[in-house]
């Protein structure tokens, strides 16, 4: 959930809800099984939000939600740090010494490499990459066992306004027009990192790589930030639609 209770609904039952496998048999999440099939492995997820809450998430799954003696701040050992004036680091990592796992989460919310246009400015622009993966992912995929990518949300004018970026394509800044639409932005970001990774795998043949998608918006009589409200009581059913750009 993200932010339901400020729609000013009266009933929570929605935050009981789960997602459940369909057609298959899905065995309950077990931390043991976890630590055994991640022995001696790395799991990154890399994206915004939505993949920090998957890190989040399955960090409470394998720790109980409790503080453990078997587990290692490592988040310096990947670079990050909290930079000057912001809440919180671009990372986190953690290392489970007894089989050797260690589950981060990087903060890429564009998944594409982003460069200061001007090093000794603070409010400089920033070259957004559109067919460059971020550094990070270059700097350490031979680390990562299992990797999850995700992007989508940020995807909008007002983000790209707001954090000064700046399409870049080739190395230069983007001069077509059609590339320059949001949506194509993204498409061509999203191949992109997907063939980057794909011609890294026989370099890396132990690697698992997943690109996880984001689920539809769905607001009524207006989107999130015009007004729209999210008021439905029962889960969507088979063969149901939202309809988004």
């Amino acid at each position: 959930m993200w932010a339901c209770r400020l729609m000013q609904r009266k009933d929570f039952s929605y935050e009981k809800l789960r997602w459940q496998p369909k057609d298959c048999q899905m065995e309950d999440f077990e931390r043991s099984k976890f630590f055994k099939r991640m022995r001696d492995k790395t799991l990154a997820f890399i994206g915004d939000s939505l993949g920090r809450q998957q890190f989040q998430s399955l960090m409470c799954m394998i720790t109980a939600g409790e503080e453990s003696h078997d587990v290692t701040d490592v988040g310096t050992k990947y670079g990050f740090v909290t930079p000057h004036g912001a809440a919180r680091p671009n990372g986190w990592a953690y290392w489970f010494p007894s089989t050797n796992t260690t589950v981060l989460y990087y903060w890429s919310a564009c998944l594409c490499d982003l460069e200061p246009l001007n090093v000794t400015n603070p409010a400089t622009d920033y070259a957004m990459h559109l067919d460059r993966p971020p550094a990070f992912l270059r700097r350490f995929l031979g680390k990562i066992d299992v990797l999850v990518l995700n992007t989508g949300h940020h995807w909008n004018r007002g983000k790209l306004n707001a954090n000064r970026w700046v399409m870049y394509v080739g190395g230069m800044p983007n001069t077509n027009r059609r590339i320059a639409q949001i949506g194509n932005a993204k498409n061509l970001t999203i191949h992109s990192i997907v063939n980057w990774v794909n011609s890294q795998l026989p370099k890396h043949p132990r690697l698992k790589a997943f690109y996880r998608s984001i689920s539809p918006r769905h607001f009524f009589n207006g989107d999130w930030n015009t007004g729209g409200s999210c008021d439905n009581t029962t889960p969507m059913s088979i063969g149901k639609e939202v309809l988004q750009d």
